[in-house]
């Protein structure tokens, strides 16, 4: 994994994106966060976190369950 300062993780950003590879952003030495490519696995999982939590917060509400579910949940 690599580590990157926050100047250099924004100026290489392109190249990063394409080498999908962790990225671990450091400021002043300290980590500030990671870069962590999609892949169609873990974007798939996340659509399907994200359509749970919209039906989830329709349950109980009648005529609240949200139009996109569906969609976000299916499509892709």
């Amino acid at each position: 994994m690599k580590v990157l300062d926050t100047r250099h993780f924004k100026a290489s950003f392109s190249n990063i994106a394409k080498e999908k590879e962790e990225v671990v952003i450091t400021k002043r030495g300290k980590p500030v966060g990671i870069f962590q490519p999609i892949t169609d696995r873990s974007l798939r999982e996340k659509r399907i976190s994200i359509a749970m939590k919209l039906i989830s917060l329709g349950k109980g509400r009648k005529g609240r369950v949200s139009e996109d579910h569906d969609r976000v949940l299916y499509e892709g």
